[in-house]
């Protein structure tokens, strides 16, 4: 149970930094193998069907179950305690590199 607003901000902040980290990580360029010049890395690997059918996957073709696994249950928290402590979100103040991602969350963009 979070036991303040000091609590509360600081487990969504890390919520989100390890959201933005996976999301980043996903988001990396493919390295092309030398022995393979001729295709274009979206060839090598297909997309996660569950990734793309959800739009969580948008650039990154190599996205397997274990970075999806990882963004859902980053995003389930988030909801859990946006859901559990909605009328408290408001009273917090975050950096803006997650005010905005955590916004799309409070209005059930994300």
């Amino acid at each position: 149970m979070v036991q303040s607003s000091e609590g509360l901000q600081g487990i969504l902040s890390s919520l989100l930094a390890c959201l933005l980290a996976v999301e980043r990580y996903c988001a990396r360029p493919l390295p092309l193998p030398a022995s393979l010049p001729h295709l274009d890395a979206h060839q090598l690997v297909a997309p996660h069907p569950h990734a793309v059918a959800t739009g969580m996957v948008q650039t990154h073709p190599s996205l397997d179950n274990h970075h999806l696994i990882s963004m859902v249950v980053l995003h389930t928290g988030i909801y859990l305690l946006i859901s559990t402590f909605y009328e408290d979100i408001s009273s917090l103040s975050f950096p803006p590199k997650y005010a905005a991602l955590l916004q799309s969350f409070v209005h059930f963009d994300k």
